[in-house]
């Protein structure tokens, strides 16, 4: 067999770019040629293995730059001249014993210990989350090249959903979600989209003084048979990056007769055969908003742990920016949190005055009623304003309110177009017909919340006084009021056509339409959240009209 392969100084990684040339790079390469033909994105055939190398890039810069990225100054010096593949190959040095994937030492995100006593064999192939088990065995025996089964492992480490009694899930729960800052348009450097992400704590201690416990394959593993959990007490805080949560031990092979990887068609000496397991791995507990690039949330403000946030079936769009971008409320009263990298990253861009940044959120949609059930490879790009510390609280709360009320009034729509076309008879009589009438609501009224908030930082800053900033509150909630208003009932005419509605139903239309007329008038239940989620004031004082007319 030859000497260990080195994810950090071999040639594995493919990526794309910006001419659209295609390489393989060695992770300190990605600052290769950046002046005339950078790096723009890894070039992997999966789109989780794409998301999955970013983390791993992000993790390493956090983790070997640790004082770049934590000192403003070293980290904007990188930012304006991108250190040399030479320099970051030098502060990847000190870590080279934890990221070898083979060899008779400790194995890079594998068991320390060699699994031969009752481990279990697998495929190669179920080192991929979308492939069960049962699949893997009917479509016949997989192979990777050592490249894919790296790559294959840190997403299945990093990512790990639910697999069964003693199959771990990941740090942040079975398939958390990832939310990064992309600078400026497509085809921006690699290189600034990992190191604009690439965080580090001010209370964490130096890595390479006790590299064991970042990296958990170095040391034997925190078995949890017996119910031991692991915590950033018990380990240093910076695994977050590193998380080990299943047992493996990959299988490896001379490849004398060239075989072809089963993922990428590439021909390796050494090829990946399989994997031994074992049950009872890491179980991370108490990490919560432990990990910098995914959000949080808590069921209940009282609540002393935070939840990492999972992924949904549809895009991610401004409906999540209130949890995604910013908090539902502040301090204590929150309830949904951020990635820690929002912010980080937008104090950078706003202090280097960049701007047009989006926010990147990305991660599998699991089916929590059956084990390692993904629905699917969600990612989704919104766009992110720089926003001051200067007006900051101003713009959070703005924006709360805009997407409150825009909750409010899709709410509207979908119980109005429910109530006309469900009879009643059947409990989920009309509910796709709702969820139509919310996914257009929102895809309609999209584009006029990222003009509006694209302008509002600018507007609050041009507000000299409390007074000038209530009126301009007041007067961009009256106006997308108004583009509420104007969306909610032609929607509604178009789901609930009168002339396709069968005669026994048009009371209940008619019904219908009046109720959410009368709650866009500010009226009735409905009408009293939808403006005082916006912060307007109701009509005539929000008091009932008599038979004649009159405010009673």
């Amino acid at each position: 067999m030859p000497p260990p392969f080195s994810l950090l100084t071999e040639r594995w990684l493919p990526v794309r770019r910006a001419s659209g040339a295609r390489s393989v790079i060695s992770p300190a390469g990605v600052t290769e040629d950046i002046d005339r033909d950078p790096v723009v994105a890894f070039d992997w055939p999966r789109p989780d293995f794409d998301a999955a190398a970013r983390e791993l890039l992000i993790g390493l810069l956090s983790t070997a730059c640790w004082r770049e990225a934590l000192s403003s100054r070293s980290w904007g010096a990188w930012w304006r001249k991108p250190p040399t593949p030479g320099e970051l190959a030098e502060r990847f040095a000190p870590f080279s014993r934890a990221f070898e994937l083979d060899g008779a030492g400790p194995r890079f995100l594998q068991d320390l210990d060699r699994l031969e006593d009752r481990g279990i064999e697998n495929d190669a192939g179920a080192l991929l989350i979308d492939i069960p088990s049962h699949f893997v065995r009917r479509a016949g025996h997989l192979v990777f090249d050592r490249a894919t089964a790296a790559m294959a492992l840190f997403t299945l480490q990093c990512f790990a959903p639910a697999g069964g009694r003693g199959n771990l899930t990941s740090l942040r729960g079975g398939g958390p979600m990832t939310t990064l800052v992309l600078p400026g348009e497509a085809d921006t450097p690699l290189w600034q989209i990992l190191w604009l992400n690439a965080l580090w704590d001010k209370d964490w201690s130096d890595p390479a003084g006790m590299p064991e416990k970042v990296f958990p394959w170095l040391a034997p593993t925190r078995v949890s048979d017996k119910g031991v959990i692991t915590t950033p007490r018990d380990v240093h805080p910076a695994q977050a990056w590193w998380g080990m949560p299943r047992r493996i031990r990959l299988a490896f092979a001379a490849n004398r007769d060239g075989v072809p990887c089963g993922l990428t068609g590439r021909v390796d000496s050494v090829i990946v055969t399989g994997y031994l397991s074992r049950p009872s791995g890491t179980k991370y507990a108490a990490w919560s908003l432990g990990h910098p690039l995914t959000p949080y949330y808590r069921v209940k403000k009282t609540d002393v742990e935070w939840l990492p946030l999972h992924p949904q079936p549809e895009r991610r769009a401004y409906r999540d920016w209130i949890g995604l971008v910013i908090s539902d409320a502040d301090g204590a009263e929150a309830r949904r949190a951020p990635a820690r990298v929002v912010g980080t990253a937008g104090a950078r861009l706003s202090a280097m005055e960049l701007f047009a940044p989006r926010l990147l959120a990305a991660g599998f949609d699991m089916d929590n009623r059956r084990l390692m059930k993904p629905r699917g490879f969600v990612e989704s790009e919104m766009p992110l304003p720089v926003v001051s510390d200067a007006v900051r609280e101003s713009f959070d709360l703005l924006v709360r309110s805009l997407v409150s009320g825009a909750r409010e009034a899709a709410g509207l729509v979908s119980l109005a177009v429910g109530k006309s076309l469900s009879s009643g008879e059947l409990p989920d009589a009309g509910k796709s017909d709702r969820q139509l009438a919310r996914d257009r609501f929102w895809d309609r009224t999209e584009a006029v919340f990222y003009e509006v908030v694209s302008g509002l930082p600018a507007r609050l800053t041009a507000a000299v006084d409390d007074r000038a900033l209530q009126d301009l509150t007041l007067a961009v909630s009256q106006a997308w009021f108004r583009h509420l208003r104007a969306t909610v009932l032609p929607l509604f005419d178009e789901l609930v056509p009168l002339d396709d509605i069968e005669a026994r139903a048009v009371e209940r239309l008619v019904g219908a339409r009046r109720d959410l007329i009368t709650a866009l008038n500010g009226r009735g239940k409905g009408g009293q959240a939808l403006y005082g989620a916006l912060g307007l004031p109701l009509p005539d004082g929000g008091k009932k009209k008599d038979k004649g007319g009159k405010a009673a």
